[in-house]
C-alpha cells in the first residue's frame, strides 16, 4: 500500500522517485466533456536502482480526503506468462501494461468520459526484490486530479464541434446509423452534466441548470438550443406559478433568468424565440422593473417570492446563485 508521506504533484510535468515514473494526462477533469483520463506508470530497467528484479506495478488511487485509504485499482505482474495480467478493470476502463526486466515496464489506465469519482490523488508502486533476495516496495510521488463542472461556453463548444462532425457524416452518409447513436447518446450525457432536474408540464420538458455564480443570457440560451430548446418562455399564469414551483422545490438557486427581454424596445417585455408579449402571464415583484437600459433581461427571484425582476443581460457575481431552464419541446 503506498505511503501516506507521499508528496502531491502540483506541476503539469511527470513525477517521478528513483525513475519509478507517474503521468497523469489531464489534472482537471471537466465532467461530461472531458473524454480521457490516462494514469500511466513507467520503471525503467535500472531504476529504482534498489530493485534488482520487478515483480509488479500497481496503480492507487485515494479520493484525497484527511485519513481517507489508497485502493489498488490496477496491476500487472511478472508470473503470467505475457506478463500482462490486470486486475479491477471495469466496464469504462482500458489497461495495458508490461514487466521487462531487459528494458522499460509500464502500466496504464484509461477512463472514458471520467466522473467526479476519478479525482483524488493518485500513485504507481513498484515491488520486486533487491540484489540479496529481499522484498523492495518503491511508491512515486502522488498527483492530484481535480474535477470541475464544465462553464457554458465548454459546453457550447463541445456541441458545435460535434455537431459538425455530425453534418460531415451526414453529408458522406456511410457510417450515419451509428453515428446517429453515438450522437444520441453524447446529448444524454451533455444533459446529465449540464441539468440537475427535470419534468414534463405540458408537452414541454424543463431542464434545471446546476449552480452558476455568473450570467450571459445569450449564451444560456444558446445551450437550450443546442438541445433543441430555448431558455424558458412565460405563455400563461398556470406556467408561471409552475416554473416558480419547479425550481423552488429543485434547487437552491436564487435566481432564473428567462427568455424575456426589453432590448428592442424599451418596456416592451418579448419571448425571444416566440416573438409574443410576456407580461401578460408574470408578476412583477414590487417596484420592478426599475434597472431601464441597463438591465434588459428578466428573471425570478427567489428572495421576492418567485416574482420577476429586471436584471442586466449578462451578470457575475460571487455570491449569487443563478441557474436557468431550458423549455424543449417533447
Amino acid at each position: 500500500m503506498p505511503g501516506r508521506n507521499s508528496e502531491q504533484g502540483s506541476s503539469l510535468a511527470p513525477v517521478k522517485v528513483h525513475g519509478l515514473e507517474i503521468q497523469v494526462t489531464p489534472r482537471v477533469l471537466e465532467i461530461g466533456v472531458t473524454r480521457y483520463l490516462t494514469v500511466k506508470c513507467l520503471a525503467p530497467k535500472e531504476i529504482p536502482s534498489t530493485i534488482d528484479s520487478l515483480i509488479s506495478l500497481a496503480i492507487f488511487r485515494s479520493d484525497g480526503s484527511q485519513g481517507s485509504a489508497f485502493k489498488e485499482l490496477s496491476s500487472i505482474n511478472a508470473f503470467h506468462a505475457d506478463s500482462q495480467v490486470i486486475q479491477n478493470v471495469k466496464d469504462n476502463e482500458t489497461s495495458e501494461g508490461k514487466i521487462d526486466n531487459n528494458g522499460l515496464s509500464y502500466l496504464t489506465l484509461v477512463w472514458e468520459f471520467p466522473d467526479a469519482s476519478k479525482a483524488g490523488v493518485y500513485v504507481c508502486q513498484a515491488n520486486g526484490v533487491d540484489f540479496s533476495g529481499h522484498p523492495v516496495s518503491k511508491n512515486s510521488p502522488a498527483i492530484s486530479v481535480q474535477s470541475t463542472h464544465p462553464g457554458v461556453e465548454s459546453l457550447v463548444n463541445q456541441m458545435k464541434n460535434f455537431t459538425t462532425q455530425m453534418e460531415q457524416v451526414l453529408s458522406a452518409v456511410s457510417g450515419l446509423e451509428n453515428f446517429r447513436e453515438v450522437w444520441i447518446n453524447r446529448v444524454q450525457r451533455m444533459k446529465s452534466v449540464m441539468f440537475s432536474s427535470n419534468v414534463s408540464y405540458n408537452g414541454h420538458g424543463y431542464y434545471l441548470s446546476f449552480l452558476h455564480r455568473s450570467m450571459i443570457v445569450h449564451d444560456f440560451s444558446a445551450v437550450c438550443e443546442m438541445f433543441g430548446g430555448y431558455l424558458v418562455e412565460i405563455d400563461s399564469t398556470d406556467e408561471f406559478t409552475f416554473l416558480g414551483n419547479f425550481v423552488n422545490n429543485h434547487s437552491d438557486i436564487n435566481w432564473v433568468p428567462t427568455g424575456i427581454t426589453d432590448e428592442l424596445n424599451e418596456n416592451v417585455w418579448i419571448n425571444m424565440n416566440a416573438g409574443t408579449v410576456a407580461t401578460n402571464y408574470i408578476q412583477f415583484a414590487a417596484r420592478e422593473p426599475n434597472g431601464g437600459r441597463g438591465e434588459n433581461c428578466l428573471a425570478l427571484s427567489r428572495e421576492n417570492g418567485w416574482k420577476i425582476v429586471d436584471i442586466a443581460c449578462s451578470y457575475a457575481w460571487p455570491s449569487f446563485q443563478m441557474g436557468f431552464v431550458c423549455e424543449i419541446p417533447e
